[in-house]
């Protein structure tokens, strides 16, 4: 009975995983109004290295941009091994 609730875990958990990882392929940017009134962006890169965000900053920025808040969460899935990377950044462009 155990092996069948490791596998099913297991199973699960690479379910997730991939799942993630095939919705997460890029950043996502969403515009935002900022605490300043000027227009920003939030940038939410889950599953990716940072290097998606900052990429999605420069485009939407043309290059330059200012980073004004970034985050970075770990969410475990219970009974799995598998962790979930949540990272997130909010930027203002340059003119």
């Amino acid at each position: 009975m155990k092996s069948n609730n490791i596998m099913s875990n297991f199973i699960i958990g690479t379910i997730a995983a991939v799942l993630l990882c095939g919705c997460a392929a890029k950043a996502r940017v969403k515009e935002v109004k900022l605490p300043n009134g000027n227009q920003g962006y939030y940038i939410q890169c889950n599953g990716l290295d940072w290097n998606y965000c900052y990429d999605a900053a420069k485009k939407v920025c043309n290059g330059k941009y200012d980073s004004s808040n970034r985050n970075e969460y770990h969410k475990e899935f219970e009974g799995t091994r598998t962790t979930i990377i949540e990272r997130n950044m909010v930027v203002e462009c340059k003119n």
